[in-house]
């Protein structure tokens, strides 16, 4: 059993023999998820700061508070998915595993791009 962000419990139906470490997965949390407002967060700021901050929501037409939640809300879940543990059985450990150990195919586009100049290095 293993926890969503949001604090649910999810079940897997998968035995538990592998797990998978990997880094930077993300995933979409939409307005469904967030539940309605009900906590105050105080902060204390330089005002050169708060003036970038509601420059910043401004061009997005976004409220301060509204621009500050998004991205605090944003890199919260950035930080805790990047640190997310993937339970899997072990043929999928094992076929990833096989994946991961093959050697590459030959990739024509690949070899191509790699063989270009980098634009800053012309």
């Amino acid at each position: 059993m293993g926890q969503g962000l949001d604090g649910s419990k999810k079940t897997l139906d998968l035995p538990l023999n592998a797990y998978v470490w990997t880094m930077y997965t993300r995933t979409l949390t939409t307005s469904k998820t967030m539940s309605t407002a009900t906590s105050v967060i105080n902060l204390r700021t330089p005002p050169a700061q708060r003036e970038l901050i509601d420059r910043a929501a401004r061009l997005q037409g976004k409220s301060r508070t509204d621009f500050m939640l998004e991205a605090s809300r944003e890199k919260a879940e950035q930080v805790l998915l990047d640190q997310t543990l993937f339970a899997v059985s072990a043929k999928q450990f094992k076929a990833y595993q096989s994946l991961m150990d093959a050697p590459l195919r030959d990739n024509a586009a690949i070899q191509k791009l790699l063989t270009k100049r980098a634009p800053w290095e012309k």
